[in-house]
């Protein structure tokens, strides 16, 4: 994997136009990434991406911040990622246009999501935790609503989701809630 990422960034250093030309970029990864800073520089030179998929279930949360810190996409529309809300609210505060958001587990366990009160005017589909989509939904113009990985513990949360989707948006079109079977 990382040897495919460098032979990609030795082909952009030679032609600019090759990372400039890239709108989709998606890296699933199910191994340890043993280096950052060179999907960090493949990031840097993708300016215009509008889709963007970062599954790397085994990088570290400060790993997460040196891979992202100071990354900017001027055309980001699409964001599926798996880290920390923590290092996603960061991102978020330089992408603002984002319109699709679909983010993992939020680590914060007492205590609000770091996406509370996040304003993405133009957000109008995500995926995300129960109790991380309620603040989403009431500050943004959302449509699709998938809220995911709640139990029977969370069933307050998915009640006060319910209620505020019902009071706070006249825009829901689709709402998916996800339960696992064995939890009744």
């Amino acid at each position: 994997m990382e040897r495919n990422i460098q032979v990609f960034l030795e082909h952009a250093q030679h032609n600019p136009t090759i990372g400039r030309a890239v709108k989709s970029f998606h890296i699933i990864l199910r191994v340890r990434l043993e280096k950052v800073a060179p999907l960090r520089d493949c990031l840097l030179r993708l300016c215009n991406v509008a889709d963007l998929q970062l599954i790397l279930p085994s990088l570290k949360p400060f790993r997460w911040g040196q891979l992202l810190h100071g990354v900017r996409f001027h055309q980001l529309d699409l964001l599926s990622i798996n880290v920390l809300h923590t290092v996603v609210a960061e991102f978020l505060e330089y992408h603002p246009g984002i319109a699709f958001l679909s983010v993992d587990a939020c680590g914060v366990i007492r205590g609000p999501c770091p996406l509370d009160g996040r304003k993405l005017p133009a957000l109008c589909d995500v995926s995300a935790p129960t109790r991380c989509v309620m603040r989403l939904v009431l500050n943004n113009p959302i449509s699709r609503v998938a809220a995911l990985q709640f139990s029977k513990a969370d069933l307050a949360p998915i009640r006060t989701l319910v209620a505020s989707l019902l009071t706070s948006t006249a825009n829901l079109t689709v709402l998916q809630l996800e339960v696992s079977p064995t939890d009744y």
